[in-house]
């Protein structure tokens, strides 16, 4: 029975093992093309399987919607109908084992394009390089693609496109143009080709330029950048025939180019850029070479680099994170890129911290160690150095950085030292912990303090706090350390030299200074030291404030500078190790006495020989010891600067009275006061003057007011100074310098108004004496002698009587005389015609202007004239008329202005006065509205009919202009409209519509003035991309507009669609596509989806697929989005494998994994021990083995996990030997 058994179980393992074989040697299968295709225009899709392989030993099936085609056994097949198709591949000779593709091939109708046909702008030739526009006749189809061919070698895709043709050499160059429409994998027939023909521009190349730098410039490093390109060109002679010039455009940002001759440009003569390049970079030069018809432009790029500089920073977030935020590794490390230099190309390396290259990370996204912008994925935790190699033309340069992974980090600082005992209450200010993309373990602070016994952590912090306070009471060196960790480690275990860790050094305070003296007094403006004699060893610290303020002096001695007033200074002690002194600052006054000031005296004197001088005044002085002052006085003859003595009589009080003089005195106060310098006064002068006789004067005589008065006569004088003096009062009283010249022997009163005395003063020094006094008796003048009034009046006009004020004055009886003039108002004076000698005149009819005045005659003195009257004959108005240009206006218009005529006549100067009538042409006028007094008059708005005339006046003529007559046409009405707001999509146009019959419409984006958009009834806007409010005006037949613009909104809607995010799933899954944004939906394409109709569709895609969404709203609005589902074939299990070492099915192969490269697969006993674990994506396939040995044949249990997210897959696999 035994026996049996076995025999059984090895039958069964040889039919499984064959079974295995069998399913493991299938046939290659596919069809191309595959996913899904399309029948285009009828034609049938030519399917094939196994394209591009050759073998007779193989043969096909066709199948449709799972169904054998009769017939069809080709390796390719017309397929002509909708549908689903499948080739069975199978061995004649039995090599392989039959297989059918899954999934098949998808057949659809496709879609039926016509041909066609383009427009070209602009129409004519063209030059080289100057671009066309072509454009699709017809409407745009969103599903269709335009594919253009423009028969120089170039292709291009859209239904409008540019395409500029290059064509460089004489005459024309004719290229032919077609397109075709693509939709699904159909295309139409190709268009009719039509020709665009160009003209030939120069033969200008970027081969003819060279540079003496090749293009490329290096700058030293820190220099400052100022480059100028050196071009030369060199073109051949047959290509430089034809060209007249150069334009350089040297930046792009030039608003001019710069223009040469071809002489100037050469082989042998460069040219350069006025401005020169003063930024890293490239440098585009346009150069534009002018021929006879067109024009070749050509762009050169200059380099501009300077020796690189190499940096970088790392900083969290964005700069360094964890791949997964519960996962102490992997971390994303990011560089921020800083180098500078210009065209560097990068080297980048991860050091250990030996400096060797270091493991443990990976370069991610598609970066290397040789990108700009690196990214890193450090797998295993600890300190790495990164390090940057910048390299260009210029140079190389590196720099580094450490990069801490996993582990968190601590820096601590602290101020110092300090002076005394001290406490430092740790804070976020001064420890810095770095948890490194970690959370803090709160039970993991450790301090620890080394070095000076007796530092103790106070106010309820411990070793153990994460910001402590502690006390340093004694005076020496405290090491003090802190540590911390996150979930990842400690911060000790990677901690750099010194990083989390200080030396608190705690010095000794000096005692206060020690000064034997506490002050000194000094007198204004002298200095003094200050010197404290200890504690020994030290500096002092000299301060002007008893606290805060900065030092004035830190030495052993301080001298002040000169002081002028009282000063305190404070002192503290300063030790070698910089501690300085507490408690309060050792005060030293310096009390200073200010200078003596105010010391003056006054006045100067002059005396007549023989006289006692004034009294000499002193001012009360100021400054020095006020307890009291000495005063002496001191006399010189000599001069002010010359040797002085003391004064006699009593010469020490404050004032001083002089002896009487004989001769010239000079005169000063000295001051002293304690031991300060003594003080000079200024110096006055006594002049003494010997004594001289006045003489005598004659001339008393009697004049008419206003009348020279003759000179007075004066005896002759031996010296001294003359002064004249007059009087009005009397002759013994009132007496003051005479006016005019008064310092003569003689003197000239001149005109006089009134009876006046005079007499003559001799003056020498202090002497005075005058003469005796002589009298000149003045007659007064007549007064009020006045007459009315100036007149004016047209020619021909009786003028009003000249009426004379009653004059007053004078010697009685007066008389009277008017004159006349017709020369002017100062000349040509003649006795009046006329009664002329009253005191009133009746002028006589005038012919032209004339002045007039009255003469009044007292005594033998001459006539005393009144004021001139003037009587102006002027000429009449004439040349005063008006003209209008509009007859007629529209309704509450204004106008246009009514010019006048520029009248004449008059006096020249004139007046306008413009009047309107609503009545008629001859009455009911009245001064017109506005501005109606000039020469012109603009009306303002009218509604009636009205008459406009202008009256001018010109002094007392006047004169009015004829009549116009303006008419008011009434207005049309406010336009009606459709509908005040209408609504349409993005970027649609819109139509309005004025309704009424017999006007003219038109439309404007503006309420109020603007331009006319369109005229018309119907408005059909552009595209508009916003909300719009437009406005329509009425328009009748005498071009009057409607009083006010109708206002039409264009509300404009737009919508936007999603199709949400692309997603990968696993061949044979479904996935629910989710579109957002409108109240209706389509989907394509189609297959695969359960419903394209609605807002959630059900895809189960086949194969990686692009799906559109339309999405619209309900004013029917579109807009679309995409989203791709990306099909992963399943894995392909098989569950036995013989390991012998016989060469055939040694591992256990688990097809198509490849597609998961985050699969890891484990394998279990049946006991439950874990003996296979893979690496990440299954790289190496389990050969039957744990721990190097071989496992026995049983049935093993495996799970297989694809990705982090997909439900693990688990079974069980047979090891057969």
């Amino acid at each position: 029975m035994q026996h049996t058994i076995r025999f059984l179980y090895l039958f069964l393992v040889i039919v499984f093992f064959s079974v295995t074989t069998y399913a493991q040697n299938l046939c290659t299968a596919t069809i191309s093309p595959s996913g899904t295709a399309y029948i285009c225009n009828g034609t049938p899709l030519i399917l094939t399987a196994n394209e591009g392989v050759v073998n007779n030993d193989l043969k096909f099936r066709w199948f449709k919607d799972g169904q054998p085609i009769p017939g069809a056994t080709n390796q390719t097949y017309n397929a002509t109908g909708i549908g689903t198709y499948a080739v069975e591949v199978s061995s004649i000779s039995n090599t392989c084992n039959p297989n059918t593709t899954d999934p098949g091939t998808r057949v659809e109708l496709g879609p039926t394009l016509t041909r066609p046909d383009f427009t070209i702008s602009p129409t004519g030739v063209q030059c080289s390089g100057i671009p066309y526009t072509f454009t699709i006749v017809g409407p745009n189809d969103p599903n269709v693609e335009y594919l253009w061919d423009f028969g120089d070698g170039t292709i291009g895709r859209g239904y409008e496109v540019n395409h500029a043709f290059n064509y460089f050499g004489t005459g024309t160059k004719s290229f032919s143009v077609t397109v075709v429409t693509a939709s699904r994998g159909c295309r139409s027939q190709t268009s009719i080709a039509q020709t665009v023909t160009v003209n030939g521009g120069p033969n200008f190349t970027e081969a003819d330029v060279t540079d003496s730098a090749d293009f490329e410039v290096c700058i030293p490093k820190d220099s400052a950048i100022s480059v100028k390109a050196k071009l030369f060109n060199n073109i051949v002679a047959a290509s430089a025939a034809g060209i007249t010039g150069y334009r350089v455009r040297w930046n792009p940002d030039d608003v001019n180019e710069v223009s040469y001759t071809p002489e100037q440009f050469d082989a042998d003569s460069p040219i350069r850029n006025p401005t020169p390049f003063t930024t890293i970079g490239t440098h585009p030069i346009s150069i534009t070479a002018i021929g006879a018809t067109c024009n070749t432009t050509i762009t050169l790029q200059y380099e501009v680099s300077q020796k690189p500089t190499a940096g970088f920073q790392v900083s969290p977030p964005d700069g360094k994170k964890r791949l997964d935020p519960n996962q102490c590794v992997p971390v994303i490390v990011t560089p921020t890129d800083s180098a500078k230099g210009g065209n560097l190309t990068y080297k980048w390396a991860v050091l250990n911290n030996q400096g060797q290259p270091a493991g443990g990370f990976a370069y991610i996204n598609n970066t290397s160690d040789t990108s700009a912008a690196p990214v890193f994925q450090f797998n295993e935790m600890g300190r790495f150095q990164v390090q940057q190699i910048v390299t260009n033309q210029c140079g190389s340069d590196t720099t580094s950085q450490s990069v801490l992974i996993a582990y968190p980090e601590v820096q601590l600082n602290a101020d110092g030292p300090f002076c005394g005992p001290t406490t430092i209450k740790f804070s976020d200010q001064n420890v810095f912990y770095d948890a490194n993309l970690g959370t803090e373990v709160p039970t993991s602070f450790r301090w620890i303090i080394s070095g000076t016994s007796g530092a103790t952590f106070i106010n309820g912090t411990s070793a153990n706090s994460k910001y402590p306070e502690i006390s340093f009471p004694n005076v020496g060196e405290y090491k003090v350390s802190v540590s911390f960790a996150n979930e990842c480690g400690n911060s000790a275990d990677v901690a750099q030299q010194g990083a989390g860790e200080i030396t608190i050094t705690v010095n000794e305070v000096p005692n206060a200074p020690i000064i034997t003296t506490t002050g000194v007094s000094i007198c204004s403006g002298e200095s003094t030291d200050i010197k404290p004699t200890g504690p020994a060893g030290n500096t002092f610290i000299f301060y002007g404030s008893p606290t805060g303020g900065t030092p004035l002096d830190t030495a052993a001695t301080y001298t002040t500078g000169p002081l002028s007033v009282s000063t305190t200074f404070y002192i503290t002690t300063l030790s070698p190790n910089g501690c300085e002194s507490t408690g309060a600052r050792t005060p030293f006054a310096v009390t200073v006495l200010p200078p003596i000031a105010n010391n003056t005296i006054s006045q100067d004197q002059e005396v007549c020989q023989g006289s006692a001088p004034k009294l000499l005044s002193g001012t009360q002085p100021t400054g020095g010891d006020t307890n009291g002052y000495r005063y002496q006085w001191q006399l010189s003859t000599t001069g002010p600067n010359g040797t002085f003595a003391t004064a006699p009589g009593v010469n020490n009080s404050r004032d001083y009275t002089p002896p009487v003089l004989q001769q010239n005195a000079w005169l000063r106060r000295l001051i002293s006061s304690a031991s300060c310098s003594g003080d000079t006064s200024n110096v006055v002068a006594i002049t003494v003057t010997p004594r001289i006789a006045g003489g005598n004067i004659t001339g008393d005589q009697q004049v008419c007011a206003n009348e020279p008065v003759l000179p007075l006569i004066g005896s002759p004088l031996a010296g001294g100074t003359i002064q004249w003096r007059s009087s009005t009062v009397s002759a013994t009283a009132g007496f003051t310098p005479a006016t005019n010249i008064n310092n003569e022997v003689n003197y000239e009163p001149g005109i006089l108004n009134q009876s006046t005395w005079f007499r003559r003063y001799i003056i020498s020094g202090g002497c005075v004496d005058s003469s005796n006094v002589v009298i000149v008796t003045v007659d007064q003048p007549v007064t009020n002698n006045t007459i009315l009034a100036d007149q004016s009046l047209c020619g021909g006009e009786q003028p009003a009587p000249l009426t004379g004020s009653g004059p007053q004055g004078g010697t009685l009886p007066l008389r009277y005389i008017w004159e006349s003039s017709t020369t002017g108002a100062t000349t040509g004076f003649a006795p009046a015609v006329g009664t002329n000698n009253t005191a009133n005149y009746n002028p006589a009819v005038l012919t032209v202007t004339t002045w007039f005045r009255r003469g009044v005659i007292s005594g033998t003195c001459d006539p005393n004239y009144s004021n001139v009257a003037q009587i102006t004959v002027l000429p009449l108005i004439t040349n005063n008329s008006i003209n209008g240009t509009e007859p007629a206006v529209c309704e509450n218009t204004a106008p246009k202005t009514i010019t006048g005529s520029a009248p004449s006549g008059g006096n020249g100067t004139y007046t306008y006065l413009w009047e309107s009538s609503i009545t008629s042409a001859t009455a009911a006028f009245a001064p017109a509205a506005g501005t109606n007094n000039t020469q012109n008059y603009t009306p303002p708005v009218i509604s009636r009919t009205t008459w406009y005339r202008r009256t001018v006046i010109s002094d007392n003529c006047t004169s009015i202009s004829q009549t116009i007559e303006i008419k008011v046409n009434p207005l049309p009405p406010v336009p009606v409209v459709a509908a005040n707001s209408v609504t349409t999509c993005l970027d649609s146009t819109a139509t309005l519509v004025a309704t009424g019959t017999g006007l003219t419409y038109q439309w404007f984006e503006t309420p109020t003035g603007g331009n006319i958009l369109f005229e018309g009834a119907t408005f059909v806007t552009n595209r508009i991309a916003q909300s719009t409010t437009f406005y329509v005006q009425a328009v009748n037949q005498n071009q009057c507009v409607s009083p006010a613009r109708t206002p039409v909104t264009v509300n404009v809607t737009s919508i936007t669609a999603s199709a949400g995010r692309d997603t990968t799933i696993i061949e044979g899954n479904t996935m629910e596509l989710i579109g957002r944004g409108g109240v209706r939906y389509k989907w394509e394409p189609a297959t695969g989806l359960n419903d394209p109709n609605v807002e959630r569709p059900v895809a189960s895609p086949t194969k990686t697929t692009t799906y559109k969404v339309t999405a619209f709203s309900e004013e029917g609005c579109a807009a679309t989005d995409e989203v791709t589902i990306t099909v992963i074939p399943r894995v392909l299990i098989v569950n036995t494998f013989s390991p012998n070492h016989d060469g055939i099915n040694e591992t256990w192969e688990i097809q198509r994994i490849e597609n998961y490269p985050e699969a890891t697969v484990e394998i279990f006993n049946r006991w439950g021990t874990k003996v296979f674990t893979s690496d990440i994506g299954y790289k190496k396939a389990w050969d039957g083995t744990y721990n190097g040995q071989d496992l026995p044949l049983a049935t093993y249990y495996y799970i297989i996990r694809l990705d982090k997210i997909s439900k693990p897959i688990s079974g069980n696999v047979t090891l057969i030997r």
